[in-house]
């Protein structure tokens, strides 16, 4: 676990003006403290402030609500103003809400990587209801409990959450669970504890996918309507050969050592020739018709034309991912509940000739969990990607079976900005099939 994250400042020529060489122009409040600062300094590093700013430039005062018993807007205005900031364990959670809220990105990455791992079976709910209550983004927080739901799904906490975050997880594609009968028997004692209240729970549920003894128990609640639920099961199993969507479960009992041992494992070499005939190629050609079975997650997206799921189109180089003009810039693939090990990966780049965004230097982790990584490649400088529609494979050294695989661009890309194009990556080495218990 990292016990804290320096940041430097992009704005370090601002120091100056934090002496006052210049009058004070905007005073930034939150509660009864109140900020003077400079409007340009600020405006500089907050979209938010200089979105206010650039709607009403005449504007002197910003009023802010933050649960900020420490004082961290003031930091982070001195971050503004080219000074460092320092995230810990003990600040991560107001820095992640006041940086995210005032789009600081240079702060929210850090702030949310130290807040993620931060999170254990423990702290994950007080640090969620934290940042809940100050009306904070909570996306980091219903990952870590989607994928460890099997773990907290009975603590007190979890089951007193307010109804909109519990609606929110059930209705997540994928859940740390082991099948949806497991899930039906949650539901149920959320029901029994919480009242009417939880009832419309029943209807996240993969009707489809209960057992009778599931519809039976859930049947036994008083808040629920037992005739609109037997029917609507009848109505979704007889649709049950359609193409009805499918929740993946990330099963946390999965023993990947006795399934390798067992030689249940899949292989996919890299070819002798440029191919996209890799995993992804297998996993999209033999999964069932419904949603995805392969996860694409990104840094940021340009343009809604350049969305993370082209890079699933492997046969259509026209299909790319486009991400903001940023440092660190990644892009990650969710194979869950598959595991794999990669031996080599091929990159493609976008249309474009020499000396456009194409990628030049990158790495390559994998994790488990999303928060310990795993680094299996490292390219600096590569040339051979610069041109229209570059295509290079590349060997790595993988120790272990993974579910995540990231890429995250490391420096400027050959049209010396950060922005990271891509229109394909293909992965090759063995797989762990999903349907192994």
């Amino acid at each position: 676990m990292i016990s804290e994250i320096n940041v430097p400042s992009p704005q370090s020529h601002f120091k100056v003006m934090k002496k006052g060489t210049l009058p004070y122009d905007l005073v930034i409040s939150n509660h009864s403290k109140k900020y003077e600062c400079h409007a340009i300094v600020v405006s500089a590093t907050s979209k938010k402030i200089l979105g206010i700013m650039s709607s009403d430039p005449s504007t002197k005062m910003i009023k802010f609500n933050y649960p900020d018993e420490f004082d961290t807007l003031s930091q982070i205005i001195d971050f503004c103003y080219g000074f460092d900031f320092i995230i810990n364990l003990h600040n991560c959670d107001i820095t992640y809400l006041i940086s995210t809220d005032l789009a600081i990105p240079e702060l929210q990455e850090p702030a949310k990587e130290c807040l993620e791992k931060s999170f254990n079976l423990t702290t994950v709910i007080p640090s969620l209801i934290f940042i809940y209550q100050a009306k904070g983004i909570i996306e980091p927080h219903l990952i870590f409990i989607k994928h460890h739901f099997a773990e907290m799904m009975y603590h007190e906490n979890l089951i007193a959450l307010p109804f909109p975050i519990l609606d929110e997880i059930l209705a997540s594609d994928e859940l740390g669970v082991d099948n949806e009968d497991t899930l039906a028997l949650w539901v149920s004692k959320v029901i029994m504890e919480r009242g009417e209240a939880c009832a419309k729970l029943v209807e996240r549920l993969y009707l489809a996918d209960l057992s009778d003894k599931s519809l039976l128990e859930l049947c036994s609640r008083e808040e629920v309507d037992s005739h609109i639920l037997l029917d609507n099961a009848r109505k979704e199993k007889q649709k049950s050969g359609a193409n009805l969507p499918k929740r993946r479960y990330l099963s946390p009992n999965q023993n990947v050592e006795s399934l390798i041992k067992a030689d249940n494992q899949i292989t996919v070499n890299l070819p002798e020739e440029k191919s996209v005939h890799g995993i992804i190629d297998y996993i999209i050609s033999h999964q069932a018709t419904g949603i995805s079975e392969i996860r694409v997650e990104v840094s940021s997206t340009h343009f809604k034309y350049f969305l993370p799921r082209n890079l699933l189109n492997l046969h259509d180089e026209h299909s790319t991912w486009y991400s903001n003009d940023q440092p660190d810039q990644w892009v990650m693939y969710d194979f869950s509940p598959r595991l794999l090990k990669v031996d080599a990966y091929t990159i493609r780049t976008s249309g474009g000739n020499k000396g456009q965004g194409h990628l030049k230097s990158w790495r390559v982790t994998a994790s488990n969990d999303g928060r310990k990584w795993t680094q299996l490649d490292e390219r600096r400088g590569v040339v051979e990607l610069n041109s229209n529609y570059a295509s290079m494979s590349f060997r790595c050294k993988c120790p272990d079976y993974f579910r995540l695989i990231k890429i995250t661009q490391i420096d400027l890309n050959h049209h010396d900005d950060h922005s990271f194009i891509l229109s394909c990556c293909e992965f090759f080495g063995q797989i762990v099939p999903k349907d192994i218990k």
